[in-house]
């Protein structure tokens, strides 16, 4: 049974997407705190992933940070996709609290981009595309750890997963071409930069991808395009 075969009516959405969607915007409208006050708590990712933001403008990457810990190489040991992300945002606005603030934004926004072009290819209407949206994103679960606790790392990296499972899901049953390649490389390369969990979880469904195309030149490209990646 394909994902599309599941009928269900749009009516019975409505409901949950209205309270869904009210839950979203009250939290992120909680969260315009950000923006004025800085957060100092031990019980938030925030602080820590702020501070890096700055780190990286002022002293580069991979350089020494000297005023934390004695000193520390930065990004020597975590994964910088978020930070690069937000770079061009911080350089623009000059300021890391709104520039954190306005990633969060932006990210929800590539969300639902990226869950509307995967709906298309399983022939969903927009509100199921919506409700899937809201379903993902405005969660419990997924407040508390992306707009609460501040997991921007984390919800990074789901941006690049939800595409590329987007990818598998339109290439499944159609040929590999170089648009495949192309995509698969770039998108894999900024998962793995931006969450080890996450492309783990990625690279068991590629193998999958790879079990379904019986054709072995096919394989091969997805073969190549992750050893690029």
């Amino acid at each position: 049974m394909k994902i599309r075969d599941l009928n269900i009516q749009d009516k019975w959405l409505y409901l949950s997407i209205i309270f869904l969607g009210v839950y979203l915007i009250i939290r992120f409208v909680d969260q315009l705190k950000l923006i004025y006050i800085f957060p100092l708590e031990a019980t938030s990712d925030f602080p820590a992933h702020m501070a890096q933001l700055y780190f990286l403008v002022k002293y580069g990457y991979h350089h020494l940070v000297p005023i934390w810990f004695k000193g520390f190489i930065l990004f020597q040991f975590y994964p910088p996709g978020w930070y690069f992300f937000t770079l061009p945002i911080y350089l623009l606005i000059k300021n890391v609290q709104i520039s954190t603030y306005v990633s969060l934004i932006l990210m929800l926004i590539i969300g639902f981009i990226s869950i509307s072009i995967l709906g298309k290819t399983q022939k969903f209407s927009l509100t199921k595309r919506v409700f899937i949206f809201l379903l993902l994103f405005a969660n419990a679960m997924s407040i508390g750890n992306f707009v609460r606790t501040g997991r921007v790392t984390e919800m990074f990296a789901w941006l690049n997963f939800i595409f590329l499972m987007t990818l598998l899901f339109y290439y499944k049953d159609r040929g590999l071409d170089k648009k495949f390649i192309i995509l698969l490389i770039i998108f894999y390369t900024i998962l793995i930069f931006s969450h080890p969990a996450v492309t783990i979880l990625f690279s068991i469904m590629l193998i999958f991808f790879l079990i379904i195309k019986n054709d072995i030149k096919e394989r091969m490209k997805i073969v190549l395009a992750s050893i690029v990646a």
